[in-house]
């Protein structure tokens, strides 16, 4: 709860800027994602853009799944990130002003943040840390005509598995839960088109 409330109180200038409001459907509308909540298995045989094989953003496809060095590479970054954020006062290392999406700093006032579009929707995957240094990840999104979940999925192993359909928000701009994203944990954000049925991710943090 507290780790929810510092993530919560981080966000709170970030969300005041880029809440971009509602669709015509409530937030709390029934979701369609709902059902395929729960473990998954990466299924490159699925069709493209469904659950099990979702769209990898920015021609990152080939990263569905980590490799063994991939996923010890990324461990270490974090593991690197969290002794430098030892040495600072504040929990969170906020980024002072927006870059590219890909020098992971496309939001202010978050520890690290990736952004990615499709031609439908846009969505955000932001992390801040606890008192031990270790990353917390929410996600946010928006399309203006279009229904849509955005969601985390979380892996222990990569990508070949994860627990799919976290932290849910609905036809709405609005962050999601923090979910733990330290080592050892592989977190992406993704963005689900319930009027053609589509699903969209960022490659794994």
């Amino acid at each position: 709860m507290t780790i929810r409330i510092k993530l919560a109180a981080v966000l709170a200038a970030v969300a005041a800027t880029t809440t971009l409001g509602t669709l015509a459907a409530p937030a709390n509308a029934a979701s369609p994602v709902k059902a395929a909540a729960g473990h998954h298995s990466y299924n490159p045989q699925a069709p493209l853009g469904s659950f099990d094989n979702p769209v990898i953003i920015g021609g990152n496809q080939g990263k569905a799944v980590l490799t063994p060095a991939q996923r010890t590479a990324m461990d270490q970054m974090k593991i690197a990130l969290a002794d430098e954020a030892k040495n600072r006062k504040e929990d969170t290392r906020l980024n002072v002003s927006p870059q590219a999406a890909t020098d992971h700093n496309c939001v202010i006032g978050v520890y690290w943040s990736q952004c990615d579009s499709a031609g439908w929707g846009w969505w955000t995957l932001a992390t801040t840390l606890d008192k031990n240094h270790h990353e917390w990840a929410t996600q946010q999104g928006y399309s203006a005509n279009h229904n849509f979940d955005t969601y985390m999925d979380r892996s222990y192993d990569g990508g070949s598995t994860w627990d799919g359909i976290l932290s849910t928000v609905v036809n709405t701009s609005a962050w999601g839960d923090s979910i733990y994203d330290g080592p050892g944990n592989w977190v992406r954000a993704c963005i689900y088109n319930m009027d053609d049925h589509l699903v969209a991710c960022d490659a794994w943090h």
